[in-house]
């Protein structure tokens, strides 16, 4: 074989090789990001919206249905209308000595949120970033939030804008998957 031949051969074969390298290793680049683009370094993110806190279960809390036993620091429904799978559930939590009490707050998927918040020694207000739920409560007062609980995760919610210059005032939503 002649020399120019073989050298056209190599240089072919490498070309092929180099190309299919490309599209396994953009396969591979594609196969393994996060499915959160907004947060590719918490590996326990789930698709959110920008500024989203959803995250993996990292607790496994039982939904509550009402006067049931429940771990410390987890609201207890006022009421509970079920309507099918889904359900509508009150919850009352309280911002007093720059905390929320109950912090954690705990539905399933579908659920409509009915929360009432009641601040006790300041003013207090309550983001949910992933919904865009925001309401402010002034001292002594009681303000109602509703939003739904539509995709499964954890997620942080906190005060953003009366809390500031005190400790981060804060708590977490569980969304339990459907059974």
């Amino acid at each position: 074989m002649d020399s120019n031949v073989k050298r056209d051969l190599i240089i072919g074969l490498l070309i092929v090789l180099l190309i299919a390298g490309y599209f396994s290793w953009s396969y591979y680049e594609k196969s393994t990001r996060k499915l959160d683009g907004f947060r590719p370094w918490n590996s326990d993110a789930l698709p959110s919206v920008q500024g989203g806190t959803r995250e993996k279960l990292s607790i496994d809390i039982e939904t509550p249905d009402g006067a049931t036993s429940t771990p410390t620091g987890v609201a207890v429904p006022i009421s509970v209308n079920k309507q099918g799978s889904y359900a509508f559930r009150v919850f009352e939590i309280q911002g007093n000595n720059n905390k929320y009490v109950p912090s954690v707050i705990v539905v399933n998927e579908g659920d409509t949120v009915d929360l009432r918040i009641k601040a006790i020694d300041n003013a207090y207000d309550f983001f949910l970033p992933d919904t865009g739920s925001y309401r402010k409560v002034l001292k002594g007062e009681t303000g109602r939030l509703q939003f739904s609980a539509a995709s499964y995760g954890q997620y942080e919610f906190f005060c953003r804008d009366s809390c500031v210059g005190r400790d981060k005032v804060g708590g977490t939503l569980i969304v339990n998957k459907l059974k």
